[in-house]
């Protein structure tokens, strides 16, 4: 299974020895790769975007922005917006509710 490391806020996927894969981003503050599908990371950049890319760092879609950090929630998205509010999101970025 391969991790992710964030560099400053350089986004890099790794192998679990360490060695550097790819380099995903330039500008995140926090990834998360999907628990069911590892070809799928949730990034959060540095300007409150959420993304969903894939392990070549492309985008599949945004999900939201002004968040500080999303987090896989099963089959749902938790994103803590920087109000303080979380959002739980479809995979596709349906809110579908608040908590």
């Amino acid at each position: 299974m391969n991790l992710i490391k964030i560099n400053g806020t350089v986004v890099e996927l790794k192998t679990d020895y360490g060695t550097l894969i790819r380099q995903i981003a330039q500008d995140g503050v926090y990834a998360e790769i999907n628990p069911m599908d590892s070809n799928m990371i949730l990034l959060t950049r540095t300007n409150g975007m959420i993304d969903l890319v894939d392990s070549f760092g492309a985008i599949f879609r945004n999900i939201t922005n002004d968040a500080t950090m999303a987090r896989f929630n099963g089959t749902e998205l938790a994103v803590t917006k920087r109000d303080g509010t979380i959002e739980i999101r479809s995979i596709m970025g349906a809110m579908l509710r608040m908590v």
